[in-house]
């Protein structure tokens, strides 16, 4: 989990400083970056809730999951798929695009939703009975 959190966090701002370093907009650049950190922690829990639920299959979901995310935003952006279904993909609500506004709000709730995913799948993961 500290690697899910925290080379997203590390990567994204270091492409929003180049960004800012590009335009001389450092904040701008942070900004524009970071936004999606919710959406990457919901998939990120979502893999882990679905690994401590369904222990190897777990992994299945979590990769599916990201790939349908990424292919609904392609089909979203060629017109092939709706605004609606592609809305249920964390990465809908901190879009650059003005279909979402990614407001405080939404990145608190993307974010209380990963965290809950985790908090679900480190329980289900501790009541598995695990030779350690």
């Amino acid at each position: 989990m500290v690697f899910a959190v925290a080379v997203p966090v590390a990567v994204l701002v270091i492409a929003g400083l180049a960004l800012g370093l590009g335009n001389g907009d450092f904040a701008g650049g942070l900004a524009l970056t970071t936004v999606i950190l919710p959406g990457i922690w919901v998939m990120a829990g979502l893999a882990v809730a679905a690994f401590g639920m369904l222990r190897r299959a777990g992994a299945n979901v979590g990769w599916t999951a990201l790939g349908l995310a990424i292919a609904w935003e392609i089909g979203w952006e060629v017109g092939l798929v709706s605004d609606s279904l592609f809305m249920i993909s964390p990465f809908a609500h901190v879009h650059y695009s003005t279909l979402a506004d990614p407001g405080p709000g939404t990145l608190l709730g993307l974010t209380r939703v990963a965290a809950g995913l985790v908090t679900v799948g480190l329980y289900t993961l501790r009541r598995r009975d695990l030779a350690l």
